[in-house]
């Protein structure tokens, strides 16, 4: 994202026991690494060219990243990251959102702006989602429905959307200042979203426990009994 600002701006920064401050004319959010004195590149991404699966299945999120640092083990990343701007959905006989799942990863996603709430996490600019190693983390149960009940068709998704995602490989810890500092009170809660993402879940499997328990008996299986199947 390019943020061109002029004006008179005073730097910040705080670490190892110590504040310094540099008073500048720009505004340096432009920037997105660098390391020595290697040229600092400014990614527009925005103009970032979406590849995924046109026929069937769901491509790896891992087709959208744009950088990769690695680690000192060959072949295993030390965080990948990946950006999502507007495409296009086109695959046929797939669950087109992502599936509610775990990654071995820590995956920290960030909302640059406009807003993305497909997620069970609801995100508004500037806010993060942090999902800890094998964490199940996916879409709200009213996604789930309106994607499993309508008929599918090529979709744009992610119109006017710029977000993120660092996969990383090693465990992150939150800090206690997360949980306890001034601005913890701007944690995300369920109780505040229009749609409870788990508690409106409904395991329809139960709603075939008759066609299954006549594939058992067809199988030569023990039937299921009603204390292993409760609604």
């Amino acid at each position: 994202m390019r943020e061109f600002r002029y004006g008179q701006f005073k730097l910040e920064n705080s670490g190892v026991s110590c504040v310094s401050a540099i008073r500048t004319t720009r505004l340096q959010f432009d920037v997105v690494a660098s390391q020595g004195n290697l040229v600092t590149f400014t990614y527009v991404i925005q103009s970032f060219v979406n590849f995924t699966n046109a026929e069937k299945d769901q491509a790896d999120p891992t087709v959208y990243r744009v950088l990769t640092a690695k680690s000192k083990i060959p072949g295993v990343s030390l965080t990948d990251l990946l950006i999502f701007t507007p495409k296009w959905i086109t695959i046929s006989d797939t669950f087109q959102p992502l599936y509610y799942h775990s990654n071995m990863s820590t995956e920290i996603m960030g909302l640059i702006y406009s807003d993305y709430g497909r997620s069970s996490h609801k995100l508004e600019p500037g806010g993060l989602r942090y999902e800890a190693s094998y964490m199940l983390h996916g879409e709200t149960y009213k996604t789930w429905r309106y994607v499993t009940t309508s008929e599918l068709a090529p979709e744009r998704v992610c119109e006017d959307i710029a977000a993120f995602i660092f996969h990383i490989s090693v465990p992150v810890f939150l800090t206690k200042l997360v949980f306890g500092g001034e601005d913890a009170e701007t944690r995300h809660s369920h109780s505040s979203q229009d749609d409870e993402p788990l508690d409106s879940f409904q395991p329809h499997f139960l709603d075939h426990l008759e066609d299954v328990k006549l594939e058992l008996k067809a199988a030569g299986l023990p039937s299921l009994t009603s204390n292993g199947a409760k609604r």
